[in-house]
C-alpha cells in the first residue's frame, strides 16, 4: 500500500496467518519470524514501502533507517505495543516512534467526549452504530484511526452538528501525519486541549523557555499581564488564566511529573507588570525549586550560542512515547517521529550543557528576587 493512501484511509495492510511472508507482499515467510512462540498473535506495523517517501528538510535530522525490531508483551498484557530497538529477530519493518499520533489521539478524546456528553457507554453506543465495542474504544483512545465517513457516521448517531462536527471532521484528515500544523483558531483550540491531555498524564516534562517563566511556573499576575498585552479578549480572560493555573496540577500533585525547566536569564530580568509582579514570580520560582521533583536551570546571558536562542520547545514523555511542542504567534506544531525527537532531545542536552546548576541558579535567581525588591522599596 502506497503512503498516500495508507494516509488517506488510515488503516494498515491486511495482516496474513502467521508463516505466509509479509503482508500483502507475495514474499516467502520469515523463518525467525515463524520461530517466535508468540508470532500468530502480532500485528506487524505497516510495511517499509509506506514510509519510503518521507523526508525531512533540516539537514540537523537524521535520516531514518530500517531498523530490527521485535515484539514483546508489555506488562499490561497488550500484544505489539512494546518494540526493542536493534534486536535480532523479526521481521524488518519501519515504524513511528509512537503508536498514537497527537492529532489521532485528540479525534480519539473529541469523540469519546461527544459520546460521553450524551451519557452513552462503549458498548451502548456500539450496537447502535452496529459495530464491535473494542474498535470504537480503539478509536477513541487514538490506537486506530477511523475513516471520515466512519467519523460523519458516529457525529451523525451522536447528533453533532455545526461548527462542532466541523472541528472534529477536519481532526480526521492528516491523524497519521508526522507532525501536526494547527495554524487556525479551531485547530489551535483542538491542539491545546491535547498538549493539555499529554501534560496531564507525563511522567516527564522538559521546558525550554529563553524569553518567558514557563506557563507551568507562572503567578497568576504574570500570567494575566501576559494575556492582557496579547489582546486575550476580556470574557475570556478569568477562565484563561483559570486552565493555566489548573495545569499546574501535574508538578505538585501526588505522583507528579518530573519536570526540567530550562530558563534564560533574560526571563528573570524582563520587568512585565512592573517590580512588584516580578519580584513576586521570582519568589514563586525559588519556592517551587524546594520540590523533589522540580528541576530548574538558569541558562545566563554569557553562555554563547545555543539551541534556546531559536527559540522555546517542550518534550513530554509518557507512557506511549515522547512528542514535541513549538508555538509562535500564529501556529503550534506536534512532532512525534523518532528522528524529530531525537533532534529535540539533543538541542535541550546542548542547553543543559550551557546552563548553571541548580545551586547556583537558585543564588542568581534570589539575587535577582533581591535587587527588584530593593529597587521597589526605593
Amino acid at each position: 500500500m502506497r503512503r498516500n493512501e495508507y494516509a488517506r484511509t488510515g488503516t494498515t495492510p491486511a495482516q496474513p496467518p502467521a508463516g505466509t511472508g509479509n503482508a500483502g507482499s507475495g514474499q516467502p515467510a520469515d523463518p525467525r519470524v515463524a520461530r517466535l512462540p508468540t508470532a500468530r498473535a502480532i500485528k506487524l506495523p505497516p510495511l517499509a514501502s509506506v514510509f519510503v517517501a518521507t523526508f525531512y528538510p533540516l539537514p540537523t535530522i537524521e535520516q531514518r533507517g530500517i531498523v530490527n525490531k521485535v515484539v514483546t508483551v508489555g506488562a499490561t498484557g497488550d500484544v505489539g505495543r512494546s518494540w526493542r530497538w536493534g534486536c535480532r529477530c523479526t521481521a524488518t519493518t519501519r515504524r513511528r516512534s509512537m503508536t498514537k499520533t497527537p492529532k489521532g489521539r485528540a479525534l480519539g478524546s473529541a469523540l469519546r467526549q461527544a459520546r460521553q456528553d450524551r451519557d452513552l457507554t462503549v458498548r451502548a453506543f456500539a450496537s447502535q452504530l452496529g459495530r464491535d465495542p473494542g474498535v470504537l474504544s480503539r478509536w477513541e483512545t487514538g490506537e486506530r484511526t477511523p475513516k471520515p465517513e466512519q467519523v460523519a457516521q458516529i457525529l451523525t448517531s451522536l447528533g453533532v452538528n455545526g461548527d462542532e462536527y466541523e472541528e472534529i471532521i477536519q481532526l480526521t484528515y492528516g491523524a497519521n501525519d508526522s507532525n501536526w500544523v494547527a495554524t487556525t483558531l479551531p485547530a489551535q483550540r483542538q491542539q491545546l486541549a491535547a498538549y493539555i491531555d499529554f501534560e496531564q498524564n507525563a511522567t516527564k516534562i522538559l521546558e525550554v523557555s529563553p524569553l518567558l517563566i514557563p506557563g507551568l511556573l507562572q503567578t497568576s499576575d504574570y500570567i494575566r499581564i501576559i494575556m492582557t498585552e496579547a489582546e486575550v479578549p476580556a470574557g475570556e480572560l478569568a477562565a484563561r488564566v483559570a486552565v493555566r493555573i489548573g495545569r499546574r496540577d501535574v508538578i505538585t500533585r501526588n505522583a507528579p511529573a518530573q519536570y526540567v525547566a530550562l530558563i534564560g536569564e533574560a526571563a528573570l530580568r524582563q520587568l512585565l507588570g512592573g517590580r512588584e509582579v516580578m519580584a513576586e514570580q521570582i519568589r514563586y520560582l525559588l519556592e517551587m525549586t524546594r520540590r523533589p521533583n522540580i528541576d530548574l536551570r538558569v541558562f545566563p546571558f554569557g553562555s554563547g550560542w545555543h539551541p534556546a536562542l531559536e527559540g522555546p520547545f517542550h518534550l513530554i514523555e509518557t507512557g506511549e512515547g515522547t512528542v514535541v511542542h513549538l508555538e509562535n504567534r500564529k501556529s503550534a506544531l506536534f512532532l512525534h517521529e523518532k528522528s524529530d525527537v531525537r533532534t529535540y532531545q539533543r538541542a535541550a542536552e546542548k542547553v543543559l550543557g550551557v546552563a548553571m546548576s541548580q545551586a547556583e541558579s537558585v543564588k542568581l535567581i534570589r539575587y535577582i528576587a533581591n535587587s527588584m525588591e530593593k529597587d521597589d522599596e526605593r
